[in-house]
């Protein structure tokens, strides 16, 4: 049976976003004076135990000896993450070879395309589909705001 809708995820589904997430890790501690790790090993993290910001900060990246360290890792989780859609970190992502080919081929077959991601600005999240010529492709585009602002299903949408 053929499915009538397929959902996607944006941020490392359609989207490399490796260098914007290393990027905003790396700037980030520098505002504060720490160490980032090898950009390889950051992603290894993150890919091998699929932990939070705040967790990698805490766990791995913050020192623990550090004063108000407590304070200091939501306050630097915050700002990694506001950054990390900031336009300045956004241009730095490539889509993955074969995604517009592969929507195409969806779209031809008449399944509709949904995309929902986690990101927060809307603004950047449409500006940043319309540079790589996403946009035409979804239906409907939700992001985190959406669901927590108008307790939205998928359900309905379906």
């Amino acid at each position: 049976m053929k499915p009538k809708i397929v959902i996607f995820d944006l941020d490392g589904t359609l989207i490399d976003c490796t260098d914007r997430y290393y990027q905003t890790y790396r700037d980030v501690l520098h505002q504060y004076r720490l160490k980032a790790p090898k950009k390889e090993e950051l992603i290894k993290l993150r890919r091998l135990t699929g932990m939070s910001t705040r967790e990698i900060l805490s766990s791995y990246l913050i020192p623990r000896d550090l004063k108000k360290r407590d304070e200091l890792v939501p306050e630097i989780a915050e700002k990694r993450i506001v950054m990390f859609e900031d336009w300045t970190y956004l241009k730095l992502d490539n889509t993955f070879p074969g995604v517009e080919e592969t929507l195409e081929k969806l779209l031809g077959m008449d399944i509709a395309l949904m995309l929902v991601t986690a990101r927060r600005n809307r603004g950047n999240l449409i500006r940043q589909l319309e540079e790589k010529d996403l946009e035409k492709y979804f239906g409907k585009i939700l992001c985190r705001n959406e669901f927590r602002e108008r307790s939205y299903t998928i359900l309905p949408v379906l």
